[in-house]
């Protein structure tokens, strides 16, 4: 009888299935970025209620924002996944529009960690510019992802080759596991975890209606 090896789940950073897609890995961005986004939300409605005020929690969450977010997922999907459905000449509109929202996510990010790396504010002006600009890149970013996942990656497929999803797919792999090499990387990402329990959200429960 031949044993067949029970194949690796996909969606692991940096230990991706053969298997996984390109989008697979992308919507996969998308959910990391996602719960990082519920973290921060989190902490903000903490600092507006008074709560807590030690703004080093949210500077750790826009690090890694920047790090998996602005450098690595929308890098990836400038150089891989726009310019092939731009040569098809459809969804230009679209297009731009999500080049500029990366442009802006990228500047608000910045300046989120810079507003919040001293660990807190003098003033109540301060602290609430940096709500405004929380608020301001999750209502983008949210609206921004949805129409990815069920617009632009699905389109991916109707105009790009077996062969030019595969050898997407493998350069997307060969950098995630690059930036797994890295311990610096690595230790932001399990980071993650520590903001969630920070910010209150690593327990799903809390989220059921009652």
């Amino acid at each position: 009888m031949v044993q067949i090896a029970p194949q690796e789940p996909p969606g692991r950073f940096g230990k991706e299935s053969v298997m996984t897609s390109p989008t697979e890995m992308l919507s996969r961005d998308h959910a990391l970025m996602e719960r990082l986004m519920i973290s921060i939300e989190s902490m903000i409605a903490s600092i507006a209620n008074g709560a807590s005020m030690d703004l080093r929690p949210l500077n750790r969450a826009a690090l890694l924002m920047k790090k998996l977010g602005a450098e690595h997922h929308m890098s990836d999907e400038e150089r891989l996944i726009f310019p092939r459905i731009e040569t098809s000449g459809r969804h230009e509109d679209l297009l731009k529009t999500l080049r500029l929202q990366h442009d802006r996510g990228r500047a608000i990010i910045d300046r989120i960690i810079d507003t919040t790396q001293a660990g807190g504010v003098d003033t109540v002006g301060e602290m609430n510019e940096i709500v405004r600009l929380c608020m301001s890149f999750i209502v983008m970013y949210r609206s921004h992802a949805a129409i990815e996942e069920t617009v632009l990656f699905p389109a991916l497929y109707d105009f790009a080759s077996s062969d030019e999803i595969m050898n997407i797919q493998a350069i997307m792999r060969g950098e995630e596991e690059g930036l797994m090499r890295d311990q610096r990387f690595r230790n932001m990402m399990d980071s993650l975890a520590a903001i969630e329990a920070v910010a209150g959200t690593s327990d799903i429960s809390r989220f059921t209606p009652e």
